[in-house]
């Protein structure tokens, strides 16, 4: 079952994401599927089978074929959502997890929603994830980079002295070309340059 509220209503834009997203994106209304309106029965719509999959001739399945593996899953993936929330606890509601397919997917969306194609540009601290140059070059945003030192820590006043304006910067919190773990929460303050709009992204494969 697949019951939402959330996704396909359009509320206020608040939040700092609000303030840093393209206009364009803001006001994009969301899409809305047949499973936001039906989630059980015959879904003609989905193309899926009305009969359930067959376990012949290992007969693998469950007999109530209580798998549903003929289902398409939810496309707002509420269940998994609500036991990641469960599991990082914290306060964190599920409405806050966004699930990719990989990081690479949540990279490109980043780019796509916070970097104006032809005029705006990432951060990025080499030696780091090379998608994040990849993301960039396809969605046609530029790159600046600042090395981290020798150390594999983070070279504060050259982020201090950059002179560049960009608007998406990604770290690694726990830097995958090195195993080095950033501390990104003691140094912000001094990262954020006040005239510049950016987000940061943990990479979730090496976060963890």
């Amino acid at each position: 079952m697949c019951k939402t509220d959330g996704p396909t209503t359009k509320k206020p834009k608040t939040g700092i994401a609000s303030t840093l997203a393209r206009p364009n994106i803001l006001a994009l209304h969301p899409y809305r599927c047949a499973r936001d309106d039906y989630s059980t029965g015959i879904l003609l719509d989905a193309n899926e089978n009305a009969i359930g999959p067959t376990s012949l001739p290992t007969n693998s399945l469950p007999s109530d074929n209580s798998l549903l593996l003929e289902r398409y899953p939810c496309p707002y993936q509420l269940p998994l959502k609500e036991l990641l929330a469960n599991y990082r606890g914290g306060g964190i509601d599920a409405s806050n997890i966004f699930v990719g397919v990989g990081s690479d997917e949540a990279i490109d969306l980043l780019m796509r929603i916070f970097c104006r194609p032809g005029e705006d540009m990432i951060m990025t601290t080499p030696p780091t994830y090379g998608m994040y140059k990849v993301s960039a070059n396809v969605n046609d945003v530029g790159i600046a980079e600042i090395p981290l030192t020798k150390d594999f820590d983070l070279r504060i006043p050259e982020w201090q002295c950059q002179e560049l304006e960009w608007h998406l910067t990604h770290f690694f919190h726990t830097n995958g070309a090195s195993y080095y773990a950033l501390r990104i929460e003691t140094k912000r303050n001094k990262l954020i340059p006040s005239s510049s709009r950016f987000t940061t992204n943990k990479d979730a494969r090496s976060s963890h």
